[in-house]
């Protein structure tokens, strides 16, 4: 479920909640005759976890958005992001804090974690954008990720 409230001289106000989808046990592979029976856990659940989203956007240059996914027996928040994109004339920055929780019902490399993530995006000319990222990791105090790029925007082409 959506909803979307434009607010006059106020911006907008874009709530969603939902519930992810869930495959089957079963998955079809090109190269065997018949499906394989995959026993990992989270192919099999037969419920699903409930998302939702709240964003707010004042204005053309700032907004802010908030995004969670709760356990479907417990309503436990398993992961929470807080993102902050601002677009200035020809650049967009973006900030997102995001904690993530561990899975109580699957085995998964992820184990908690909380980190910082720091996006930009510079406009060069009308075609070309150059990008860069970092993540810091809070719970290992270092970071973790950075990512440099340039990309190429066409009507009917994007490239990165």
């Amino acid at each position: 479920m959506q909803y979307t409230a434009q607010i006059n001289q106020g911006g907008f106000v874009n709530v969603l909640s939902d519930s992810r989808t869930i495959c089957s046990g079963k998955i079809r592979s090109r190269l065997a005759a018949r499906p394989i029976q995959v026993s990992t856990p989270v192919w099999t659940r037969t419920k699903s976890d409930y998302v939702a989203r709240v964003s707010y956007q004042p204005n053309s240059t700032y907004a802010l958005t908030s995004r969670f996914r709760f356990n479907s027996d417990t309503f436990e928040v398993q992961r929470t992001e807080l993102e902050g994109p601002g677009h200035f004339r020809s650049m967009v920055r973006s900030i997102a804090v995001r904690k993530l929780r561990r899975p109580t019902r699957t085995r998964s490399f992820l184990d908690r974690r909380q980190g910082i993530l720091g996006t930009a995006q510079i406009k060069l000319d009308a075609n070309w954008v150059l990008l860069g990222s970092a993540r810091y990791d809070i719970n290992a105090g270092k970071f973790d990720q950075t990512r440099v790029g340039v990309g190429y925007v066409d009507d009917c082409l994007i490239l990165g």
